[in-house]
């Protein structure tokens, strides 16, 4: 009578990535053991076809190759001996931690707009072509009242979308209401109102068409 043994997975050696498998980690593990160079070679190469076949979406990618060279090493614990392709990684350069992402400082003065239209608002400032500049602000003032309706539900009339590109430019751009009256017509249609309204109207001529084919059925 043969007596078989379970092998529970926390008595073997844990998967550096589980995302292969056990049996590709035994594969490297086997060509890790191997003391020819060339079978190595040959048997890397092997595995790294195997490798893709598991994940074809890392084809799509530009560097597929390059990463599954790297999580070959990775796997053998960066004791695998061949002749690569790509730069060997290290311990060091898997290890290392990123560099530091400072966080931009300063304050916001009108959150619904964002930094950015602070950022367009002093590079209008910069410019000293006064026709240029009117331009840009004009798209400035487009850009802030779409962005405040995004962020709001209540209605903005254009001299307060006016007064704050003053506000945030500190006084360099300065727009008269007939300037940008054409422009901001247009923003009406974005509004969630008119979408609704025009949902609603959607609705009520596929109804309409509804009942008007059930009539000619019957």
């Amino acid at each position: 009578m043969v007596d078989f043994q379970l092998e529970y997975n926390t008595r073997r050696k844990p998967l550096v990535i589980p995302e292969y498998g056990r049996a590709i980690h035994k594969m490297v593990d086997y060509c890790t053991s191997l003391a020819d160079r060339d079978e190595r070679n040959k048997c890397a190469k092997s595995i790294i076809v195997i490798m893709g076949n598991l994940f074809p979406h890392l084809r799509d990618t530009e560097d597929y190759r390059h990463k599954l060279w790297d999580h070959l090493f990775i796997m053998s614990g960066f004791e695998l001996d061949v002749d690569s392709p790509y730069p060997k990684p290290t311990v060091e350069t898997l290890q290392s931690k990123p560099e530091k992402i400072t966080y931009p400082k300063g304050d916001i003065r009108y959150g619904h707009y964002g930094r950015v239209t602070q950022q367009f608002i002093d590079q209008a400032v910069a410019l000293t072509d006064e026709v240029q500049r009117e331009k840009l602000a004009i798209q400035l003032f487009l850009l802030m009242k779409r962005s405040y309706k995004s962020w709001n539900r209540d209605h903005v009339e254009d001299e307060v979308i006016l007064a704050h590109l003053k506000e945030l430019s500190k006084g360099k751009i300065v727009l008269a209401p007939e300037k940008v009256n054409g422009f901001a017509e247009h923003l009406t249609a974005a509004t969630p109102q008119a979408t609704q309204s025009q949902q609603a109207g959607k609705k009520k001529k596929w109804n309409k068409n509804f009942k008007k084919k059930n009539r000619n059925t019957n």
